[in-house]
């Protein structure tokens, strides 16, 4: 399977002049999207409702974009402590909504995110956790409310079949002392996915449009990408391929009570 996969994170009002810029960027590079929508409340803003960002959603979901919800309010309210509490914060860096909670509170927070999503029109197929990182019982949850896929960082997950595709998602480290050598260091490995002739997942954050060197690593291997001849599909698509093709090398199972 090959194709280029590239994902908008963190589109919410607090963000919307910068996710209209990045999407502006993409169309002119003929990128379809997957639009991870905040919906809740989140950097003084939110939650959504029906005004200019929703309308904006809905026509670029009009134009081929996808929308995916991406938590509720993109923020952890947990303070445990443990080994997997010190993960999640290192990796999460306070955004890790869904990787510390119960099945039951992952069930009712998606639940609810998902409700104020359907109030502006939008009826998201994919939930995708903050920083790719839920809980246990995380995708248990979102199968029973409905939700068709999900993503790890290193996979896209079809929840209807339990069927899962490896394909490492490529982002950036904005606001770092490493951002820099971070955008190298994906740069080399966006190159090396695309010779690979595999899924390529590019995920752009609206931070990223601080840093020339994060946003051209970015759109260096998208356009990479291009060249070789790769389609840009959403997360749906990849889905909908996953449902298709046999079992073999590159799917394999998923028990859901993981993440």
């Amino acid at each position: 399977m090959t194709a280029l996969v590239v994902s908008i994170h963190d589109v919410a009002p607090a963000t919307f002049e910068r996710s209209v810029r990045i999407l502006k960027i993409l169309e002119s590079r003929g990128i379809r999207a997957s639009m991870l929508v905040i919906p809740g409340y989140w950097q003084d803003h939110g939650p959504v409702k029906n005004d200019d960002f929703a309308r904006w959603l809905r026509e670029a979901e009009c134009r081929g974009h996808e929308l995916v919800q991406h938590g509720t309010h993109h923020v952890s309210f947990r303070n445990r402590r443990g080994l997997r509490a010190r993960i999640g914060r290192l990796i999460g860096r306070g955004c890790e909504e869904f990787w510390d909670i119960t099945p039951e509170e992952a069930y009712e927070r998606a639940r609810q995110g998902r409700a104020l999503l359907e109030s502006i029109g939008v009826r998201p197929r994919g939930f995708i956790s903050p920083a790719w990182l839920s809980s246990r019982g995380t995708l248990g949850a979102l199968r029973s409310l409905g939700f068709e896929y999900s993503t790890s960082h290193t996979r896209v997950i079809d929840l209807v079949s339990s069927c899962s595709l490896r394909a490492v998602a490529l982002s950036q480290r904005p606001g770092s002392t490493s951002t820099v050598v971070a955008a190298l260091l994906v740069r080399f490995v966006g190159l090396m996915a695309v010779r690979s002739n595999k899924i390529v997942r590019v995920a752009i954050h609206p931070k990223d449009l601080d840093s020339n060197s994060a946003i051209w690593s970015s759109l260096a291997t998208i356009d990479a990408a291009r060249r070789a001849g790769m389609r840009s599909v959403t997360y749906s698509d990849v889905v909908a391929r996953i449902r298709r093709q046999n079992p073999g090398a590159q799917t394999e199972r998923v028990e859901l009570r993981f993440a």
